[in-house]
C-alpha cells in the first residue's frame, strides 16, 4: 500500500541536484552522441558529386540525402515515447547500435542502392541519438539553465556542420569516401544547404575540400550566436524574443542566397552564409526549450520527439522538394549542351570539359539551385508570425520530477 503522506511529501521536495561532475560527464556523452548523428547529415555531401558519378546514379542523389533524414523523422516519435516509458539510456544504446550498423552497411555499398539502405538504416538510429540526447537534459538540468546548455549544444550542430563537409571533402580527395562512413563506426562506438557542397563544386569549381570551408561562415555565426543566446535566457528566464529575432536572419538568408551567380564573387556567398547561421544560432535550439518549458516532466521526451519530428518532416519534404526540382530543372539545363551522360558528370570532369561545354553545364547548375532558395522565404516568415503567438512560460529553477507540482518561478515572466 503506499502512504498518501509520504506521497506528497515526496512530489513537494525538488528532485536532488545532481553533481557537476556527473552532470559534465553525463552532458559530455550526449554531446558525443549528438555530433554522432548530426556530423552524418552533412558529412555526406561534399563527396556526393563523386559517389553518385562512380555509382552511376545522379537521378537518385536526393535519396542519398533523404533517406537519413526520412528515416530519423520517422523514428523519432517512437524513440522519445519509449524514452519516456522505459528509460533514455538502453534507448541510446539501442540507436547507437544501429547507427553504427548502417554505417558498415553504406561504408562496403556497392552500387548506389546499397548506398541508400545503409543511409535510411543510419537515419534510424541517428534519430534516437538526437531526440535522446536532447531531452536526457530534462532530466538532470533544471529549466532555468537549460537554456546554457542547449545554446552549448547547438556549438555541436556547428561543429558538425563545419567538420562534416571538411572530413567528408578531404576523405573523397584521399582515401576514398567509403570512409565518411568508417569514421562514423568508432565515432558511434554524431536541407537545401545539403545541395549547396554540390553547388560549389560545380559551378563556382572549388574542391571538395574548399567546399565544405565555404560553409565555415555560416556554421561560424552559428556558434556564436547561439551560447549567448542560451546564456541570455538563463540570466532573464525570457526566451520569446530571440528566435523570433533569429527567424528575421533565417529569411534573409534564403533571400540572399537566391541572388548567387556563376561569377559571385566568394566573399558575397561567406557573407550571405553568415546571415543565415545567425538565425540558426539564435532560434534552432531555443526551441527545443520552449517545447519542453510546455508540457508536464512525464511528456518531455514526447514533446522533445515530437519537435524533432517536424522539424524532420520539414527536412525531408525540402530536401525531397528542392531535390526533384533541382533534378528536374537540371535535366532540362542539361538537355541541350551536348553531354551525352550526365548523370556520371563529377567535379572533375567538369573541369575538363572543352570551354564551349563547360560553361553551359555551369550556367545549368546555377540555374536549377540558386532561384528554388527564395521559395523558402515565405515559409520562415509564416514561422516568425507564428512565435510571436507563443505565450512565454515561467522556467523552472530546480530539476522537476514526475508528479512535482508545477513551480511558480517569480524570477520569469509570462509574457513579453
Amino acid at each position: 500500500m503506499t502512504d498518501p503522506l509520504r506521497d506528497e511529501i515526496e512530489r513537494a521536495t525538488p528532485a536532488p541536484e545532481q553533481s557537476a561532475p556527473r552532470v559534465t560527464l553525463v552532458f559530455a556523452g550526449l554531446m558525443l552522441a549528438m555530433l554522432a548523428a548530426s556530423l552524418n547529415q552533412t558529412v555526406l555531401n561534399p563527396a556526393l558529386p563523386t559517389i553518385v558519378g562512380e555509382l552511376h546514379g545522379m537521378d537518385r542523389m536526393l535519396w542519398v540525402i533523404t533517406a537519413y533524414i526520412l528515416a530519423s523523422t520517422i523514428t523519432m516519435p517512437a524513440y522519445g515515447k519509449l524514452g519516456d516509458l522505459f528509460g533514455r539510456k538502453p534507448l541510446l544504446l539501442t540507436a547507437l547500435t544501429i547507427f553504427v550498423v548502417g554505417s558498415t552497411i553504406g561504408a562496403l555499398a556497392g552500387d548506389i542502392t546499397w548506398l541508400i539502405v545503409g543511409r535510411a538504416v543510419q537515419g534510424a538510429g541517428g534519430g534516437g541519438l538526437m531526440v535522446l540526447s536532447q531531452a536526457t537534459i530534462a532530466d538532470v538540468i533544471p529549466a532555468r539553465q537549460r537554456g546554457k546548455y542547449l545554446g552549448i549544444m547547438s556549438s555541436v550542430f556547428a561543429l558538425s556542420s563545419v567538420a562534416g563537409p571538411l572530413l567528408g571533402g578531404w576523405f573523397t580527395e584521399g582515401p576514398g569516401w567509403r570512409w565518411v562512413f568508417w569514421m562514423s563506426v568508432p565515432l558511434g562506438a554524431v536541407a537545401v544547404v545539403a545541395y549547396m557542397p554540390t553547388y560549389l563544386q560545380m559551378v563556382a569549381g572549388v574542391s571538395a575540400t574548399a567546399a565544405g570551408l565555404l560553409m565555415l561562415p555560416m556554421m561560424g555565426t552559428l556558434f556564436l550566436t547561439s551560447t549567448p543566446a542560451g546564456r541570455y535566457v538563463t540570466r532573464t528566464g525570457r526566451y520569446k524574443r530571440i528566435p523570433i529575432i533569429g527567424s528575421v536572419f533565417v529569411t534573409a538568408g534564403p533571400v540572399l542566397l537566391s541572388t548567387l551567380g556563376a561569377d559571385t564573387p566568394i566573399w558575397v556567398l561567406g557573407c550571405w552564409f553568415a546571415v543565415l547561421g545567425i538565425g540558426f544560432g539564435t532560434s534552432m535550439q531555443l526551441l527545443v526549450l520552449v517545447v519542453q518549458n510546455s508540457f508536464p516532466v512525464e511528456e518531455v521526451g514526447t514533446a522533445t520527439a515530437g519537435n524533432n519530428y517536424f522539424r524532420q518532416i520539414g527536412a525531408t519534404l525540402g530536401s525531397a522538394v528542392v531535390g526533384s526540382v533541382f533534378a528536374a530543372r537540371l535535366a532540362g539545363g542539361l538537355s541541350g549542351t551536348g553531354i551525352d551522360n550526365p548523370d556520371s558528370l563529377t567535379p572533375g570532369a567538369v573541369r575538363a570539359l572543352p570551354d564551349a561545354l563547360r560553361q553551359p553545364v555551369l550556367e545549368a547548375y546555377n540555374d536549377a539551385l540558386v532561384p528554388i532558395y527564395l521559395y523558402i522565404a515565405p515559409l520562415v516568415v509564416v514561422a516568425g508570425v507564428l512565435l510571436c503567438l507563443v505565450v512565454e512560460k515561467p522556467l523552472a529553477t530546480t530539476i522537476v520530477r514526475k508528479n512535482d507540482p508545477v513551480p511558480n518561478d517569480p524570477a520569469a515572466t509570462a509574457s513579453t
